[in-house]
């Protein structure tokens, strides 16, 4: 919807990633993403769950949404 080009997310982060503030932390929050829905054995502990949404949170923050 913010017209990023690309099919994939990963491609959509590299032709927008210029509209984040920490693109290298939302890379990494999106391969967390990755390793959580392809890697039914990945564990997580709470700490990761908990700075993986405040990236994203930013992340959406920098595309001019305001998050209620």
């Amino acid at each position: 919807q913010k017209g990023f080009s690309g099919e994939t997310m990963g491609d959509r982060l590299k032709s927008g990633g210029t509209a984040f503030s920490n693109l290298n932390a939302i890379w990494g929050a999106h391969k967390l993403r990755n390793q959580m829905a392809h890697d039914i054995e990945h564990d997580m502990v709470p700490e990761q769950f908990k700075q993986a949404i405040a990236i994203l949170g930013q992340g959406i923050r920098d595309l001019g949404v305001t998050l209620s």
